[in-house]
């Protein structure tokens, strides 16, 4: 159950990234927008989290983990892009 605990907040966060940016994209304002993308780049963080126990863990390959976690540093600072850009 440890391990489908990890992988139900791993989803649950992931998630949260495209729909805080779903959610945010439709704010009125460019400040109510920067608190999704703000929201969204904890998400990224928490996944981040997610990933390092579950290689502490051994509950997946560190070749699959550290491949997670460029594609998440990626969205990480492509969010702090699309803060700066708007």
């Amino acid at each position: 159950t440890e391990i489908f605990s990890l992988t139900d907040q791993l989803k649950r966060a992931a998630t949260s990234i495209a729909l805080n940016i779903a959610e945010g994209s439709g704010q009125p304002t460019t400040k109510g927008f920067r608190v999704y993308i703000h929201r969204a780049k904890s998400s990224a963080i928490e996944c981040v989290a997610a990933l390092k126990i579950a290689a502490q863990e051994n509950f997946a390959h560190h070749s699959e983990i550290d491949e997670l976690q460029k594609l998440l540093k990626e969205i990480y600072f492509k969010l702090i892009a699309l803060n700066k850009s708007i």
